[in-house]
């Protein structure tokens, strides 16, 4: 269940992309990731290529693809081997679904593609990745086909309503904003991080943010090593689906929020959420 959580958390985005997306047919070549190479660049290896790219592209070679809509910091730069950790984290060794826009090649050789991780063309690892404030979106008139999803996502990202800590058990399986002072903080010493809400553990009154070890990096890396001490006394603004956090006891019903980028933890309100702290 928790695996789940987190994967659901992980592109949250994709509720805004599997309506946004253009009628286009699904993505049409098929291919295994044999190696990722940075936060925007993987190699493929071909499993599947329609006739019609049959003189560019041929089955069983491997290509370098570049995502198309998004710039990741290089290797050498500070959030460089962040970005790259997050692109292994969703698409190493996967099989990944890949469409082409009207340019297909870059100077560098590499084949341009927005990447998919099934094959009906909805979960797109290029607008996952845009979701990460360490990774900016970019637009290309050369690649123009989801020009405009990749700036809406950049620019209006997690819209919802804006719930006071102590309101959100009212509000369990919406995605929404929720806020409140963070009394208590713990890190595990596999890196999984909590901060309560409203009340320190274990009370069972209180609001739980979840952030796994496999993302707790990447706040790190943004807001600095152990940041949650420095969040202990101050109000933050946190979005997402609002869930039951799992207990021994049954009874002890926590309302909890798992976080997979920093881009959703705030510690100022959002101007389009309306929320308040009085």
């Amino acid at each position: 269940m928790r695996r789940l959580a987190v994967l659901l958390c992980a592109i949250s985005v994709l509720a805004v992309v599997g309506v946004a997306l253009p009628p286009y047919p699904p993505p049409s070549i098929v291919g295994r990731v044999t190696a990722v190479i940075d936060g925007d660049t993987i190699d493929v290896l071909l499993q599947k290529v329609p006739q019609v790219l049959a003189e560019e592209l041929r089955e069983g070679e491997v290509v370098r693809v570049r995502y198309i809509g998004v710039n990741a910091p290089e290797l050498d730069e500070g959030q460089g081997m962040v970005a790259t950790e997050l692109n292994r984290i969703l698409v190493e060794g996967r099989t990944v679904y890949i469409e082409l826009d009207d340019t297909h090649w870059d100077t560098y050789g590499r084949l341009l593609g927005y990447v998919y991780l099934d094959s009906h063309g909805f979960l797109m690892v290029n607008a996952i990745l845009s979701e990460v404030m360490i990774v900016e979106p970019m637009a290309f008139t050369s690649t123009p086909r989801y020009n405009s999803l990749f700036s809406c996502l950049h620019g209006c990202w997690a819209h919802g309503p804006c719930y006071s800590w102590d309101e959100a058990a009212e509000h369990y399986k919406e995605q929404a904003w929720v806020y409140g002072p963070v009394i208590s903080t713990a890190r595990l010493t596999n890196n999984r991080v909590f901060l309560n809400i409203g009340y320190a553990y274990p009370n069972p009154n209180r609001f739980t943010v979840v952030i796994f070890e496999q993302y707790t990096h990447l706040f790190d890396a943004l807001f600095g090593g152990y940041f949650e001490k420095e969040l202990e006394g101050k109000v933050i603004y946190v979005f997402g689906w609002i869930q039951e956090y799992e207990q021994k006891d049954p009874k002890a019903v926590v309302p909890e929020i798992v976080l997979a980028t920093p881009r959703h933890l705030l510690t100022e309100c959002p101007t389009d959420c309306g929320c308040s702290e009085e």
